[in-house]
């Protein structure tokens, strides 16, 4: 349950928002990393995951030490690299824990599974679920995906990596995956429609950002399992940027506020830019968006303690 969002804003920019639910059968938790940062020789490179969180966990933690040790003998790769090296790893991945089922449920490796010698029908047609992860539970355990988006020599690149499957080129500005991406793609294909066609690939930093966080504020409001304080982050032609949960709070904040109305966009936006930027402390940015007037800095505090404006 997550929803990832990424958008490719021009040819140095691009940026990702992620919420930060995790649950089990028993509990919900509001503290999930689910963005991953890979950086060197040039390349910049955001990726995040939907699905099991303990794959996701083992293919990212994989991901981020063979391009680390590829950053030190200063090695080159580029974002299509990264995204192929994901597919790579969750294929073997998958194929390790399908490996290890046959062997501990049928005691049979891969290979005989495959040839099916020795094997009655009934018990060949069990083996060839177990094989093909066919079961029910088999599919919601490998049902997980990823986003590449990054920035190399050849510009900003964005990937979908299905775990067992070969990378997506995505050729549209942006992207989503998860549980929530039914309603963000509806914010963010409403961002992107309304672009013009030039427009499109030349998205300033802090507009794309405040698509992206809005797509995030709808899917918490209306999709079950996605919620907390998002993580939010970014690239341009200096690195890679990702926000403080305390920054990340007040941008989600601001966008919520400005899309009620109660702030000017211009307002919202100018707040978000001295954020994603750092040129303002916190404390200097939430006193100019919602101080600066104290009776609509009391309208804006019950609306996002949740009472109707």
């Amino acid at each position: 349950m997550t929803v990832i969002n990424a958008m490719k804003f021009n040819e140095n920019e691009g940026g990702m928002v992620a919420d930060s639910q995790s649950s089990n059968s028993m509990r919900k938790y509001d503290f999930a990393d689910k963005v991953i940062p890979i950086s060197g020789n040039e390349t910049y490179a955001l990726i995040g995951g939907s699905g099991s969180s303990d794959l996701l966990y083992e293919a990212t933690s994989a991901l981020t030490k063979h391009f680390a040790d590829r950053t030190i003998t200063e090695e080159t790769y580029v974002i299509s690299d990264i995204a192929e090296a994901l597919s790579v790893i969750t294929t073997t991945l998958k194929r390790n824990i399908i490996n290890l089922s046959l062997k501990s449920i049928f005691g049979i490796d891969s290979k005989t599974a495959q040839s099916g010698e020795g094997l009655s029908p009934q018990l060949s047609a069990e083996v060839k679920e177990v094989l093909t992860a066919g079961s029910q539970g088999a599919k919601e355990r490998f049902n997980n995906g990823f986003i590449v988006i990054g920035k190399d020599k050849e510009g900003v690149s964005l990937y979908q990596v299905w775990m067992g499957s070969s990378p997506n080129h995505i050729p549209q500005p942006y992207w989503t995956i998860g549980s929530g991406s039914d309603e963000s793609d509806k914010v963010l294909c409403s961002f992107v429609k309304y672009q013009s066609r030039d427009g499109r690939k030349n998205i300033s930093l802090v507009k794309g950002m405040t698509a992206l966080i809005r797509a995030t504020n709808a899917s918490s409001e209306i999709n079950s399992g996605v919620g907390g304080t998002p993580t939010i982050s970014y690239f341009d032609q200096k690195g890679i940027v990702i926000l403080g949960e305390e920054e990340s709070k007040l941008a989600t904040e601001m966008v919520k506020v400005g899309d009620a109305r109660l702030i000017s966009s211009f307002s919202a936006e100018r707040g978000l830019e001295a954020l994603l930027h750092g040129t303002c402390s916190i404390d200097e940015v939430e006193h100019e968006t919602f101080k600066r007037t104290p009776v609509l800095y009391d309208k804006i505090m019950r609306y996002l303690r949740g009472y109707r404006i």
